[in-house]
């Protein structure tokens, strides 16, 4: 018969999907120019419907234009018959794309099922990696510090201080996953230095120095971007703003930005709990001292952001940081509000 003039749009409902689609009756009046041609089936081309419902599209017309076929494979039609056809040759390609579709599910499967694979050896590669991170800074800091969070609360003050100064989160994270390796140099330091209760000789000094240039040798050496960026910190921490700092005398922005957020934060905690060689600092002192090294020290941005931390935190929550620790969740505790 005829092909009818009126406007068909596919079937939608909450009934399961169709394996094939079969469109018997077009637009005779579709445009004769333009990509819009055979697209306009209830707001979805044919293409849409093959490739995001995995639903093979059967054209069967009487129109016997040819580049309405064209058009019709252009936009998703996986075949088109002309009428009049008989029903073997119909059964025959149906069945052959109801075995294409069989072959693309069971491939769009296994892809998905590798993507997933290799989305959980990702987080557990990146779970060991933090544990390696964590292991080291302990390897180093528990010869130091008693307590054994020392470079913890290094790491998420200066996370806290970074995201203060509108590094976004990946940054963020980075630092706090980095900064507790600041001292991973100290293994070379002899105890009898490390642990001396009195003032340190010029040479004892330049020995306490050297774990600055060792820490940055042993994470250097890695070709991962981020034990580089932890190298970068582990040998710039004790620069200072002014250029009298050590061991390369770098002043203002030649300090890596990282180095000089830890720097302020190694300083707070170490003034602000005991060590062999002192008793811990009162808050109030530590601050103070602080504020006397602004701009000699210590970059003012960064004690500006630090500062703006202590004002939204009780006296003493800093210094009580430790793990398992969120900078975002911590930071929120605080006030403020995480910035990507």
């Amino acid at each position: 018969g005829r092909t009818d003039r009126r406007h068909y749009p596919l079937h939608r409902s909450s009934q399961p999907r169709p394996t094939t689609l079969r469109l018997d009756r077009l637009r005779q009046s579709y445009p004769r120019q333009g990509p819009e041609r055979l697209q306009d089936f209830g707001g979805t081309t044919l293409a849409e419907v093959g490739e995001n419902d995995l639903l093979p599209v059967v054209v069967m017309t009487g129109d016997g234009d040819p580049g309405l076929m064209q058009d019709a494979l252009d936009n998703g039609a996986l075949d088109f018959l002309s009428k009049p056809f008989d029903v073997a040759t119909v059964r025959a390609r149906a069945r052959n794309m109801l075995r294409v579709q069989r072959l693309h599910r069971l491939a769009r499967g296994q892809v998905e099922s590798l993507e997933a694979q290799v989305k959980d050896r990702t987080a557990e590669l990146a779970d060991a990696r933090s544990e390696v991170l964590f292991l080291l800074a302990r390897t180093a800091e528990y010869r130091d510090d008693e307590s054994g969070r020392h470079a913890q609360r290094v790491g998420l003050l200066s996370s806290l201080i970074a995201s203060e100064l509108g590094v976004n989160h990946r940054g963020v994270d980075r630092v706090r996953r980095i900064a507790p390796l600041h001292d991973i140099g100290k293994i070379a330091v002899p105890d009898a230095v490390l642990r001396k209760p009195d003032r340190l000789t010029t040479s004892e000094f330049e020995l306490m120095k050297a774990h600055t240039v060792v820490g940055a040798a042993l994470l250097g050496s890695s070709p991962h971007n981020l034990m580089r960026a932890a190298a970068e910190i582990a040998r710039s921490h004790h620069e200072r703003w002014d250029g009298s700092g050590y061991p390369d005398g770098l002043s203002g922005a030649a300090i890596p930005p990282n180095a000089r957020i830890v720097a302020l934060a190694d300083v707070f905690d170490t003034l602000t709990h005991p060590r062999p060689y002192k008793d811990a600092f009162s808050p109030e002192r530590a601050r103070n001292l602080i504020t006397a090294e602004r701009g000699r020290h210590f970059d003012p941005e960064v004690v500006d952001a630090f500062f703006s931390i202590l004002g939204r935190t009780r006296p003493g929550e800093l210094m009580a940081l430790s793990d398992p620790v969120d900078p975002f969740a911590d930071r929120a505790m605080f006030g403020g509000s995480a910035r990507d």
